[in-house]
């Protein structure tokens, strides 16, 4: 099945995007969507899958350390269950995939490189989280939940 991968790293004030190429090996920052309500943030990642040829989301499931799930990640299962939802058969799978730590490891690459890079924390939070997924699946391993 062909198509690209879109990684969201959802926030409740913004929600960062990466996609990957045509072959799903390399994945991108795209931008963030600077949206709060989770109706409106769904939509607009349908709006994307839409335009960009995406067949698979891989949403960020922020897990706590020993890996029980929190408000953060009860608030991701949300949107994806209004994906589903909203984008009906044509929106292909949704995964969501272990994100711990990946905001922090943006964070801390980023420390003291100014105000912009900053700012674009998000959008390389949801590449930290799509490039992990498409290695792990090149490599046959990860846990995937769907």
């Amino acid at each position: 099945m062909m198509g690209r991968y879109l990684g969201v790293d959802y926030g409740g004030r913004r929600t960062g995007l990466a996609i990957s190429d045509t072959e799903g090996t390399v994945a991108t920052p795209l931008g963030v969507i600077k949206e709060k309500e989770p109706g409106r943030v769904a939509d607009e990642i349908l709006r994307m899958c839409r335009e960009r040829g995406v067949n698979t989301l891989v949403l960020g499931l922020p897990l706590n350390m020993d890996g029980s799930e929190g408000p953060a990640a009860q608030g991701v299962r949300r949107l994806a269950a209004l994906l589903r939802e909203r984008g009906g058969e044509g929106l292909g799978r949704i995964v969501l995939w272990d994100e711990r730590l990946s905001t922090r490891q943006v964070e801390s690459a980023l420390r003291g490189r100014g105000r912009q890079l900053r700012e674009r924390v998000d959008a390389l939070a949801a590449q930290v989280i799509l490039q992990s997924y498409l290695d792990a699946r090149a490599r046959g391993g990860g846990e995937i939940r769907e």
